[in-house]
């Protein structure tokens, strides 16, 4: 084999490893960007002089429908982030981490909320302890079967409120 023969299938041979390690990475990529990621919120819709109504909302914000989605949370985390002083048990809230609630799907875009507790003005009307950080672990698949696990935290405040105070322009 001749020397110029030696550099061609060199050249030949790296372009072929090339071509190879980029298609790889290009449907690494895809598979990467073009799947569901769901995440959740903590909202309050209503909220006034007597107190704040919590939702817990689940988006998906990827580019695929989720499937077989359920929220997780370490018990005794979510024990210490509730008012021990509340007068009524937080069964809005328990049920959110049941492993029997299942959300059966979700479109890109699309979202759903459950009740999440209240926090009311009064004693003993209050589900959480305000500024409390709840790690939350949402296990879901996509429609091949695919499993993805998203974890996160949501804290416990006001809407526009992070430290649980605001002024009004009211």
């Amino acid at each position: 084999m001749e020397p110029k023969d030696l550099v061609a299938f060199s050249i030949s041979g790296t372009a072929l490893l090339v071509s190879i390690l980029s298609v790889y990475l290009n449907r690494r990529q895809w598979r990467i960007i073009n799947r569901p990621f769901v995440v959740v919120r903590l909202i309050n819709p209503k909220t006034g002089n007597r107190g704040t109504c919590y939702e817990l909302q689940v988006l998906n914000i990827g580019s695929r429908p989720a499937v077989g989605i359920r929220l997780g949370t370490d018990e005794e985390v979510l024990r210490r982030a509730l008012d021990p002083s509340a007068s009524f048990p937080p069964d809005d809230i328990n049920t959110c981490f049941k492993d029997s609630t299942v959300i059966g799907l979700l479109i890109p875009g699309e979202s759903v909320v459950s009740s999440f507790g209240y926090n009311g003005s009064g004693t003993g009307e209050q589900s959480w302890m305000m500024g409390s950080v709840l790690p939350i672990r949402i296990s879901y698949r996509d429609l091949h079967g695919s499993e993805f696990v998203t974890k996160g935290s949501i804290t416990v405040s006001t809407k526009n409120g992070f430290s649980g105070y605001t002024w009004t322009d009211k």
